[in-house]
């Protein structure tokens, strides 16, 4: 909080930037998210990359078998290390790995095996078997509701 406050210098006007950081579009974003916008965007992301954990978490153990299973779970450990490693790296607690934040770091190749793991996310967490379920449910008084009705 010391140079970007609560709520940041403002976007684009980043002093760090200028020379203090070495890679400012890529392994240290989340130095420049905390400087240009602040406290308050910076604990965001660090909550969307929790509830994303969260998320991802539940998927896997909903899963309807082994394999998409252990997917998910990879998957989601993939982007929750990656942005854990990267976030302590920023930080100052982990020596430089050059791993890129996912979803925000510039380049293509962080950001397609992240679409990639979210997909594979998606699609499991689809099939999970408590969604059959539900919608088995649903049908089941959509039917009860139609002799009702009628």
């Amino acid at each position: 909080m010391a140079v970007g406050g609560k709520f940041g210098v403002g976007f684009g006007e980043s002093v760090f930037k200028q020379s203090y950081l070495p890679e400012n579009h890529t392994d240290f974003v989340f130095s420049m998210i905390c400087e240009e916008l602040g406290f308050v965007t910076a604990i965001s992301c660090i909550f969307l990359f929790a509830a994303f954990m969260w998320c991802g978490l539940l998927i896997a153990i909903n899963a309807p078998s082994t394999f998409t299973r252990l997917l998910a779970f990879g998957m989601t450990m993939h982007i929750g290390l990656s942005a854990g490693v990267n976030l302590g790296v920023v930080t100052g607690i982990f020596p430089t790995k050059g791993l890129a934040l996912p979803f925000l770091s510039y380049g293509g190749s962080s950001l397609v095996s992240s679409l990639i793991a979210v997909g594979f996310l998606l699609a499991t967490g689809w099939r999970c078997p408590s969604r059959a379920r539900r919608q088995r449910l649903d049908h089941q008084a959509d039917n009860e509701r139609k002799v009702w009705v009628s």
